[in-house]
């Protein structure tokens, strides 16, 4: 599956349900909502520094040094899938788009929120 729709998956519809993926990339999109790209995806990158030789960026134990890129929906192919923090901030975001938190406090509603 491709990243926006893992995590239309994982949000579980808190988006609303016919167009929600349609929302969710259109919020990716107006957030310029940051997604690592996979490392199979990412290809060789030239050398621009005489310490560096070029290919997939490694830290000192050899691991790949993750790459984010601001959403679009044509780079969806090269976007890993979503991380549960992902999914929380956009959670997050959506909910203060749906509701005056602070509001909502203020006159003893609630007491606190979290996502989780």
């Amino acid at each position: 599956g491709n990243a926006v729709g893992s995590g239309l998956r994982q949000l579980g519809g808190a988006i609303g349900a016919d167009n929600a993926h349609r929302q969710l990339n259109q919020q990716l999109h107006n957030l310029k909502y940051h997604l690592g790209v996979k490392v199979e995806k990412r290809g060789d990158v030239a050398p621009v520094d005489p310490k560096f030789r070029g290919g997939v960026p490694r830290d000192r134990e050899g691991q790949p040094v993750p790459a984010y890129v601001s959403y679009s929906p044509d780079l969806e192919e090269y976007l890993s899938e979503f991380r549960h923090i992902d999914v929380l901030r956009l959670l997050r975001i959506h909910l203060d788009e749906l509701f005056n938190i602070e509001e909502l406090r203020a006159q003893q509603i609630i007491v606190n929120h979290f996502c989780a």
